[in-house]
């Protein structure tokens, strides 16, 4: 057997191999590379576009610059000067476009309106043998600042570059200029805030901080000054694409159901403040409700406003006891066409503590249900225990034991009837006593057995 000829042809097979890789290899790229345009057409379909620099950069500028500002980048085409004259686009983004970059890259950018800005040229010819083009953005600063006053929004020129005949890289098609203001703004603290109405009017707290840098540098407030609320003209579109994006059900608070208030105050010195607006509960639902809210008019001149919102997530909740300034103890509750009555055992300051609700969370205390002047006129006694309250033939009665701590031999069942949920409540007389029972006669509940059908035997 040649052992030598064997090693040979393995030696050729190996370089094949690698050979067929490499080009395997070179053929596909990178994902970095995809085209976003082109056909391969008279040009060299190893060449390319680019713009230069790509990607997001940032110039400084102040309100105090010279009337123009000038900022330069070039479209370059890589792999050699054309072959043969061609045509390519500089494109403005379009707002989808942005919205798909602020998610990816997790910012809050706005386009700038092109009405405040202007570029060279937005067709480049590419006549034979050019590899380069040079393109201006135009801008006053004065005009961008006052628009950034309005809003304090972090505006960008955004541009695409597209051919028809050549290839675009993806990651290099793409030109962004923020434009960056050393400037005294305010900001909200948070976009997301979850709360719960507990209370008939309920305050909420909205935290905002003070940014001002000049030269990196950060600075003290300097001024008093205050800022307002306001729910955006377009809250239910708001809320409706909040729904969408995080597969949420929100309902939009209404109006009637929150006070902004008179706003956020800062005072000198201090780079944080916290204002309040309130929730009014009465005639929500249980339902969950969504409110944008966001800064509005400030009144200091030489301070601007974030152009972000706080998504503030609303529902009606409740915590135990829902009766805290007194003792409420074997409650018994009516419904009536004005809301809810809750009758209780006596304490120590109250002969059947009244209260009123209209949701059975937010309690009021009324009156007492009995007074010096309709106290019952009953044997023994001497305390008023657990109330049974019911409405019956155009009367309120009430059911109620009348009976001495520790006595068997004083305890009564007794009923007092009113016209009124909130009393007098009068004509007491006692319906069972413990001869009826034997022992003590007390802790009543009311039964109606009137439907009950007897069957015969």
């Amino acid at each position: 057997m040649n052992y030598k000829s064997i090693k040979k042809n393995i030696r050729k097979i190996g370089l094949m191999f690698l050979s067929a890789g490499l080009l395997l290899f070179l053929s596909c790229g990178s994902d970095d590379t995809k085209d976003v345009s082109g056909e391969d057409g008279d040009v060299n379909s190893n060449q390319y576009l680019q713009v230069q620099p790509n990607g997001l950069n940032v110039i400084k500028v102040s309100s105090s610059d010279v009337t123009q500002v000038v900022y330069p980048f070039s479209v370059e085409l890589k792999g050699g000067s054309a072959s043969t004259a061609f045509i390519a686009e500089l494109d403005e983004w379009k707002e989808e476009d942005l919205k798909a970059y602020n998610k990816e890259e997790e910012t809050a950018y706005k386009l700038l309106p092109s009405s405040l800005y202007s570029i060279s040229t937005s067709q480049l010819a590419f006549e034979q043998g050019v590899t380069s083009k040079e393109i201006e953005v135009k801008f006053d600063p004065a005009k961008i600042f006052a628009e950034f006053k309005k809003n304090g929004a972090e505006y960008v020129i955004a541009l695409r570059l597209t051919s028809t005949t050549v290839k675009v890289r993806k990651s290099q098609s793409d030109f962004l200029l923020h434009i960056s203001f050393d400037y005294p703004i305010v900001s909200l603290a948070t976009t997301s805030e979850e709360v719960s109405i507990s209370k008939v009017l309920m305050p909420i707290s909205v935290n905002t901080t003070f940014n001002y840098k000049v030269d990196g540098e950060i600075k003290n407030n300097p001024w008093n000054f205050s800022c307002k609320l306001e729910v955006p003209s377009n809250a239910k579109e708001l809320v409706a694409e909040y729904n969408k994006n995080y597969k949420t059900s929100y309902q939009l608070l209404p109006a009637a159901n929150y006070d902004l208030g008179t706003g956020i105050f800062f005072k000198a010195g201090e780079n944080e403040a916290a204002g309040e607006f309130i929730v009014k509960r009465e005639g929500m639902e249980t339902v969950k409700y969504l409110l944008p809210v966001r800064l509005g008019e400030c009144s200091h001149e030489s301070v601007a406003l974030r152009d972000e919102i706080c998504y503030f997530k609303i529902g009606i909740t409740y915590t135990n006891p829902v009766i805290t300034f007194s003792s409420a103890a074997d409650p018994t509750v009516i419904r009536t066409e004005d809301g809810f009555y809750l009758y209780a055992t006596q304490t120590d300051k109250y002969w059947v503590p009244i209260y009123f609700s209209k949701d059975l969370v937010n309690w009021e205390f009324k009156r007492t249900a009995f007074r010096n002047a309709t106290k019952p006129q009953i044997p023994g006694g001497g305390a008023f225990w657990a109330p049974e309250i019911r409405h019956i033939n155009g009367k309120y009665v009430l059911y109620f034991s009348w009976a001495k701590w520790g006595d068997g031999d004083a305890s009564y069942t007794a009923v007092a009837t009113s016209d009124s949920p909130l009393g007098d409540f009068v004509n007491s007389k006692e319906l069972l006593t413990k001869e009826d029972f034997g022992s003590n006669c007390i802790d009543q509940f009311y039964y109606d057995n009137s439907s009950l059908k007897i069957r015969q035997a």
